[in-house]
């Protein structure tokens, strides 16, 4: 048994660790962060294709405006 985190004080053993976690509260904590990744990652995927839809658009209006002659607006 170590006595890491255990400290003496006017004669009587101070407890300086850290609060542990039981199993049950553990997998809760860890669900609740991996959730929180996936909603932060399908919202920078979705900023992600509306700036590629807003390159594509811009694309495709500058070759109409080709195609039909125009001068293209800057």
């Amino acid at each position: 048994m170590g006595f890491e985190g255990l400290d003496m004080e006017r004669g009587q053993m101070v407890n300086d660790r850290p609060q542990s976690e039981m199993g049950i509260v553990k997998a809760a904590r860890l669900r609740r962060e991996l959730k929180s990744s996936r909603n932060i990652r399908d919202i920078a995927a979705g900023i992600e294709l509306a700036e590629q839809e807003k390159e594509m658009r811009m694309a495709a209006q500058v070759d109409m405006n080709f195609l039909l002659g125009n001068k293209i607006k800057k």
